[in-house]
């Protein structure tokens, strides 16, 4: 079992996750960005995942999914604004 897959088990329940789809879901713009970290050559997303809202760490390059971050405090205000932004992109398509 992947690193990736085994946090998503623990951290979310997931069983497997489909990187294709999640990195696809950012390319697209449909997340919200938390954090880009240079250094550790990173970027960290919340992602729509099914119908769960997951953090989601990537290659600096959105190569690949590098592994899945438990919830924090903060990171209600991540949703928020993931809901509203995919809100409004329904919007936009009716």
């Amino acid at each position: 079992m992947k690193h990736s897959d085994l946090r998503a088990n623990e951290r979310y329940g997931i069983e497997k996750i489909n990187e294709t789809f999640i990195l696809n879901e950012i390319l697209d713009d449909k997340c919200v960005l938390i954090k880009s970290d240079l250094e550790k050559f990173s970027m960290c997303f919340m992602v729509l995942f099914g119908n769960k809202y997951v953090k989601v760490v990537t290659d600096y390059n959105l190569r690949f999914v590098k592994t899945l971050l438990p919830y924090e405090n903060k990171d209600f205000d991540y949703i928020c604004q993931l809901t509203s932004k995919l809100a409004g992109r329904n919007t936009q398509a009716a």
